[in-house]
């Protein structure tokens, strides 16, 4: 009997922090002006407002009279695509494809904001880590065509990648862009482009207090077609045989139709 009471106290003991409540920790109410963004024929862009609050507990409150300082972190990542860079090489006077890489999982649209410099809110480890900012994407699995290619070859293809995104204003960063008053209610714009790729987007808030992440929220913006873009768009998906027999079709009717015309005039 003794050894089972013996053996049952050993056990509660081992079990309890897996039932003990959890330390107070700040809270993130995080929203958008928009969760949707829709394309048309006349889209030239949009801008997205992101807004919230840090809600905190008692304790943090007066810590805050010590001036302790929070910093936030927003990271929003596009659906992803495999993408291959090609290197050109001048072979007897031409310019042909020899090296070629594939990277995979590639965001199609890549945006960090903050409060500050990165360096100065989070570790370079975490940032690492969690590929926070454009030149820390691990780009991972790539695959390399024709061939075998070194670690800093690989590394350059990458930064093709990052840098062809970055003119296409695909990738950005703004240190400063995210607006934090009286160390609580916060904001940003997000300015989506004209080109950005349709699909589920992931809007990540990170709360960051001496290096370390406190509290975060995440939200699920799209972006998608409108109106007949979004009927063609999911045609040429869901059938691209007939969509492409069809494009065939009326470029044939349209140059019957011009012809008919001018040769009446």
């Amino acid at each position: 009997m003794i050894r089972f009471r013996t053996l049952l106290g050993l056990v509660s003991l081992a079990i309890m922090p897996l039932f003990s409540l959890p330390a107070a920790s700040e809270k993130l109410s995080v929203n958008l002006t928009t969760h949707q963004v829709a394309i048309t024929s006349n889209f030239t862009g949009a801008t997205i407002t992101l807004f919230g609050a840090i809600q905190k507990p008692l304790a943090t409150i007066e810590d805050d009279q010590q001036v302790v300082r929070d910093d936030l972190i927003v990271i929003v990542r596009g659906p992803s695509e495999d993408i291959t860079v090609r290197r050109k090489e001048r072979v007897a006077g031409i310019w042909v494809n020899r090296a070629a890489v594939t990277f995979t999982n590639v965001p199609g649209f890549y945006f960090v904001a903050s409060t500050d410099k990165l360096e100065d809110i989070i570790s370079e480890f975490t940032l690492n880590r969690e590929e926070i900012g454009t030149e820390r994407l691990a780009l991972s699995a790539p695959f390399v065509h024709n061939g075998a290619l070194s670690e800093e070859e690989i590394s350059n293809f990458r930064k093709a990648v990052v840098a062809e995104k970055q003119r296409d204003n695909l990738y950005g960063e703004a240190e400063g862009g995210v607006l934090l008053q009286d160390n609580t209610l916060f904001s940003m714009r997000i300015n989506i482009p004209a080109n950005v790729p349709v699909g589920d987007y992931v809007v990540r808030v990170l709360l960051v207090r001496d290096g370390v992440v406190v509290g975060s929220k995440s939200l699920r913006p799209s972006v998608n077609k409108s109106g007949i873009e979004r009927m063609l768009y999911r045609f040429a998906h869901n059938w691209p045989l007939l969509y492409g027999l069809s494009a065939v079709f009326v470029a044939l009717f349209a140059g019957w139709a011009a012809s008919v015309v001018f040769r009446r005039g």
